[in-house]
């Protein structure tokens, strides 16, 4: 939770990481929501030790298949996203500040996320 809390300084201007904040928080949402998925999917009992992403991705869609999916789906869509912005490319503008705060939502209700029970 304190990467969410980080990356939302940044974006809030409380703290000013230089030319490429937006770049910066995106980082750390995403380190955010790396550590939110794996803690969901430990908390469903699942250790997946040191797996990529992308397969923890792929177990968090299984363990919510009958509870939440729609966590599932919003877990991989913010992680492909922050990926996607986190990355400079000469022949891309900088990512604006209301797609990197749409995707720190998702990112938010996923670490807030608890298993039923």
């Amino acid at each position: 939770m304190a990467l969410l809390g980080q990356a939302a300084a940044v974006f809030d201007g409380k703290v000013v990481i230089g030319s490429e904040a937006i770049r910066g928080a995106c980082w750390l949402a995403r380190g955010a929501l790396e550590d939110g998925v794996h803690n969901l999917l430990s908390a469903y009992g699942h250790d997946v030790g040191s797996a990529t992403m992308r397969t923890k991705l792929g177990c968090l869609e299984s363990a919510l298949a009958d509870h939440d999916p729609d966590l599932a789906r919003t877990a991989r869509y913010a992680w492909l996203g922050l990926s996607e912005l986190c990355h400079h490319h000469a022949y891309e503008l900088t990512p604006t500040v209301g797609q990197a705060r749409h995707l720190l939502e998702m990112v938010t209700r996923v670490c807030l996320a608890t298993p039923p029970g």
